[in-house]
């Protein structure tokens, strides 16, 4: 994805913020080369004026600035399509799965990957998902909260896929395999999650040649 993506994960500790609050996130451009995928947390409390910073992420641009307005615990705000604040969310054991590192950080909204691969070959996509938000702690909801559309280079490959349903419950993983998927003349797979009701996610993406070679795997931090 060509624009950069930063999760700001907002703790407010059963408090709402004041609207038109700005934090600055700063890093020493120096000791990163980027660039970088994860979260920075901003933590609040009732008796902080101001907040302290977490874990470091980062993007590969000195400053980035996130306004938000009335945030209260356990909501989450889009500003635009890079970043996402807002809430409390505790990931809990991924059923269904050897690999539940796969499924430890995600990215949502409307999601689109450019994928340069040899052309002249066919290939596989394996998509990873499981849902962390409706169904469990927090979040409400089940089967229906979520629903997005899978193309490839403009082609639907899947419609309204409901993760939660499909997977059978909240915390379990869930593979979607799509074969037979032809590059671009450039040798390019652009896939795109497009959202119906709620936001599209992801977790991982798996990219085989059809001649069982491996082209590589993007895993969400």
């Amino acid at each position: 994805m060509a624009r950069r993506f930063l999760a700001i994960l907002l703790l407010a500790l059963g408090v709402s913020v004041a609207a038109a609050q700005t934090f600055r996130v700063r890093y020493d451009a120096a000791a990163y080369s980027g660039p970088f995928t994860g979260s920075v947390a901003v933590y609040v409390s009732k008796t902080m004026k101001e907040p302290r910073l977490g874990p470091s992420w980062v993007d590969p641009e000195p400053v980035l600035v996130a306004h938000f307005a009335d945030v209260g615990p356990g909501r989450w705000m889009v500003l635009d399509a890079t970043t996402v604040i807002g809430g409390r969310k505790r990931i809990e054991a991924i059923q269904g799965t050897t690999d539940p590192e796969l499924y430890r950080g995600e990215r949502y909204g409307r999601l689109t990957y450019t994928i340069p691969v040899p052309p002249g070959s066919t290939y596989t996509a394996v998509f990873h998902f499981a849902e962390t938000w409706f169904g469990s702690q927090g979040g409400g909801g089940g089967a229906g909260s979520r629903l997005f559309d899978v193309l490839c280079n403009g082609v639907l490959l899947e419609r309204e896929l409901d993760v939660y349903r499909e997977a059978g419950g909240a915390f379990r993983a869930l593979r979607r395999t799509y074969r037979g998927l032809k590059p671009t003349p450039n040798g390019k797979l652009v896939f795109q999650l497009v959202p119906g009701r709620n936001y599209a996610f992801l977790n991982a993406l798996e990219i085989l040649d059809e001649g069982r070679r491996p082209i590589g795997q993007h895993v969400q931090k």
